[in-house]
């Protein structure tokens, strides 16, 4: 599936190899980080995901999770459609240093999504995690640690780049973890460029 990979560290995350972490990139990238993704390539992927999520929720007092947070751009819109009770978790210390500064969640956690995380299970009644896909960031079998802290029957949301999730067979790995997927779909994310996006909608 091809793509743009863009320029400057968008084309370095997005351009990373199995093995490789992406922390140093966003922590330099994170005074710059929403200007470029929203006015310069026209990200979307956020408000993809917020939208899909805030259709499965019927309670705005739920306990959720945004795993990979960054620099808080799902949580400022979960927080405008009266969502609570939103726990950001990243690994990128600038990134939540931003975050914050916002104030959309109740708590920031520092943490590497790729390791078991100190968070009880079924801590959360609903998940979310945006644009964390692929090397350098998370392939399906991490998610198994996300997973079990959210509930059973919590709706969880994930969107990320597309070519890695065709092109590495992610929808097959996920569909092995302890989920039920609900629907799939294939969505460009960056108006200024050639980004399929998938976005994976699923319960705990």
């Amino acid at each position: 599936m091809g793509q743009d990979p863009g320029s400057g560290p968008l084309e370095q995350v997005t351009l990373l190899r199995a093995g490789d972490r992406s922390d140093a990139i966003y922590d330099e990238w994170a005074d710059t980080y929403e200007s470029d993704l929203l006015d310069r390539f026209g990200y979307s992927g956020h408000r993809i995901a917020a939208d899909a999520l805030l259709e499965h929720l019927t309670d705005p007092g739920a306990a959720i999770v945004d795993y990979g947070c960054g620099t808080g751009l799902v949580g400022e819109l979960l927080g405008a459609a009266g969502c609570r009770i939103v726990d950001g978790v990243d690994y990128s210390a600038r990134m939540l240093d931003v975050c914050r500064a916002k104030a959309c969640y109740r708590s920031t956690i520092e943490a590497d999504l790729t390791r078991p995380l100190d968070i009880p299970d079924r801590t959360y009644d609903a998940m979310i995690c945006a644009g964390v896909m692929g090397a350098g960031h998370l392939e399906p079998e991490h998610f198994a640690e996300l997973f079990r802290t959210v509930r059973p029957g919590g709706p969880i949301v994930l969107f990320g780049n597309a070519t890695p999730y065709v092109e590495e067979g992610y929808a097959a790995r996920f569909a092995a973890l302890d989920w039920t997927i609900e629907r799939t779909e294939t969505v460009n994310y960056m108006a200024a460029l050639n980004r399929p996006g998938a976005l994976v909608i699923g319960r705990r």
